[in-house]
C-alpha cells in the first residue's frame, strides 16, 4: 500500500487498528486519514512527514496524547480518547479550523488554543472540566 504514492484519501476506520505503521510517511500525497474507531494508542514519530495531510480523523482510540504540529492540518478530529491537554507546538498548526476533542479528559481550558488565528469550530463537550473552570480567567 506504501507505494501508492499519488494516494489522497485513506480510510481505515473501524479496522482494530493497533498501530500505524512509519511508513505511512511514504505516502506523500495524503491528504485525508481516517482512523476512527479503532484501538490506537500512540502515533508514529513519523506523522508529521505527511506535509499534504488536510483532514486528519483520530475519533474513538486509546490516544493519549497528540505531540504533533501538523502544520497543514484544517481539520483535526480527536473525540473519544483519553487526551488531558495539548502540546504548545499546536500553536503552530495556523491552517486549523476544526478541532473535534469532545469526550476527552481535559479538565484545563489548552491556552494553546488561544494562538489559532483561523480556527473557526471548536468541540470540547462532554469533557471532564466544569464551565466555570474554562471561564474563569487565570
Amino acid at each position: 500500500m506504501f507505494n501508492l504514492s499519488n494516494l489522497e484519501v485513506l480510510n481505515l476506520e473501524r479496522n482494530r487498528l493497533t498501530l500505524l505503521p512509519p511508513e505511512i510517511s511514504l505516502l506523500h500525497q495524503l491528504r485525508v486519514l481516517n482512523v476512527n474507531h479503532n484501538q490506537l494508542s500512540c502515533l508514529p514519530e513519523e506523522l508529521p512527514k505527511l506535509v499534504n495531510i488536510k483532514e486528519l480523523f483520530l475519533n474513538h482510540n486509546n490516544i493519549d496524547e497528540f505531540p504533533f504540529a501538523l502544520k497543514s492540518l484544517e481539520t483535526l478530529e480527536l473525540a473519544g480518547n483519553k487526551l488531558k491537554t495539548l502540546p504548545d507546538a499546536v500553536a503552530d498548526m495556523n491552517n486549523l479550523k476544526v478541532l473535534n476533542m469532545d469526550s476527552n479528559q481535559i479538565s484545563i481550558f489548552p491556552r494553546v488554543l488561544c494562538y489559532l488565528p483561523n480556527l473557526e469550530n471548536l468541540n470540547l463537550w462532554s469533557g471532564a472540566c466544569f464551565m466555570q473552570r474554562f471561564l474563569t480567567p487565570q
